[in-house]
């Protein structure tokens, strides 16, 4: 009998604000067929590819895939010989075929293109890291000459926006709100959308802080928040019980649900499933 196996999904909101430009399958396709490697840090990098759709009994959607994989540069320290390993003029020598990546790890994604929503595996990946990697491909010079800027948030959850609120002593509050998709807007969306809309702005930052004991965040902070906690990003800052530094980052904290595999479930199907749920969950804590 086959071992059931646990399938975790985080949910990253993605928005072109170009209403002309607005075709997420299009959008995931081209950055498929371009094949661009996508660097994290001095380490890790991924690339996507493989992006297609499918039939489940739940829809059908897009999936695809991103490489992610050790990508190491020279220089390179030789252990036997205790020295750097350098070429004829005294620079770094790549040793290594740079077509040849290591430790290789596949990350899978599905997309609801009515909402806008990409659910990522989180197996392989951390949602920051896949976060991360979207907005860096999503900003390579030939995506955004063809579709415009395109946002990417990191889904959190209402009990984290209340978390950050009971911190004893806040002292600093930043709200970082794209504005929401009309598409599909909850209704901490609709304040926030029509404003940037009036003004012809694409996004608001929205910062506070004291000296003194306490920030009492108003009704439309409280709103800002929960707008960003699906459409970018919030960080609290202060002091807890005990007077100890805390921050508290929506980025660091995502909303990340499971499901177990049936028998014989094809993966994709799966997939689908989990995240089937995670999306039930956000329109259910929106509502």
């Amino acid at each position: 009998m086959a071992r059931k196996q646990r399938i975790a999904v985080c949910a990253l909101n993605i928005v072109i604000h170009d209403e002309n430009k607005r075709d997420y399958s299009k959008l995931l396709k081209h950055c498929s067929d371009k094949h661009d490697v996508v660097q994290f840090n001095k380490t890790h990098a991924a690339c996507l590819i493989g992006v297609k759709e499918s039939f489940t009994p739940y829809g059908t959607y897009l999936f695809g895939t991103v490489f992610k994989f050790v990508n190491i540069r020279p220089p390179y320290f030789d252990i036997n010989k205790l020295s750097l390993i350098l070429d004829e003029d005294g620079n770094p020598k790549n040793i290594i075929d740079p077509q040849i990546r290591s430790n290789t790890l596949d990350v899978n994604f599905c997309l609801f293109e009515d909402s806008h929503r990409i659910f990522v595996d989180v197996r392989n990946i951390t949602p920051k890291m896949a976060k991360d990697f979207f907005e860096r491909i999503f900003k390579l010079e030939e995506i955004v000459a063809e579709f415009g800027e395109v946002d990417v948030s990191l889904h959190s959850t209402k009990e984290y926006i209340e978390e950050i609120l009971r911190i004893p002593s806040l002292r600093s509050l930043e709200i970082f709100v794209h504005r929401p998709n009309p598409i599909s807007m909850n209704r901490f969306d609709f304040d926030v959308e029509e404003s940037l809309r009036e003004q012809n702005a694409e996004s608001l930052q929205h910062r506070l802080a004291t000296r003194s004991d306490n920030i009492t965040p108003n009704e439309l902070t409280k709103n800002f928040m929960n707008a960003a906690r699906n459409n970018g990003r919030v960080i609290g800052r202060g002091r807890d019980e005990d007077g100890k530094t805390v921050e508290f980052d929506t980025d660091n904290s995502p909303l990340v649900d499971s499901i177990f595999t049936e028998k014989n479930e094809p993966y994709l199907f799966a997939l689908a499933r989990a995240a089937q749920k995670v999306w039930e969950k956000i329109t259910t804590q929106d509502g």
